[in-house]
């Protein structure tokens, strides 16, 4: 991640940070819950136009500023919780699980049809077989 100091437009300093979370997800049913529980930030300063910069002082306040604005942001998101993009009507959530790497959240479930669902596509399927029903 990059992360550019700008006044006026133009870059003044500009650093690289890597980020590391630790935190838990729970499922229940499809819907999502967890917090992020430690954070651990890796800062190097790539340049900068007015001066030396201590390496560690910008990797303390970029600590500070995840730890007391972002984390608690994304901790109250994950807390309050949201719902997988399911239809409630179409589709039922037996059993999920959640796998975050590389910068993305994976998340794979056991899905079944309702109903419902299964009655439109039978529906839809029997509009197509009739169409290639020929009559002798």
């Amino acid at each position: 991640l990059r992360v550019l100091v700008q006044i006026d437009g133009a870059t003044v300093i500009n650093l690289k940070l890597s980020l590391k979370t630790r935190g838990h997800l729970n499922i229940k049913g499809n819907v999502i819950t967890g917090s992020c529980d430690e954070i651990q930030t890796k800062t190097v300063v790539v340049s900068s136009k007015i001066g030396d910069i201590d390496a560690d002082l910008a990797n303390d306040i970029m600590d500070d500023l995840f730890l007391k604005t972002i984390i608690p942001d994304v901790n109250a998101f994950f807390k309050k919780g949201f719902r997988l993009p399911c239809v409630d009507k179409v589709i039922d959530t037996k059993e999920a699980i959640a796998e975050t790497k590389d910068d993305f959240l994976r998340v794979c479930g056991d899905f079944e049809l309702t109903d419902y669902t299964l009655a439109v596509v039978r529906r839809e399927v029997e509009k197509i077989v009739d169409k290639f029903t020929l009559d002798y």
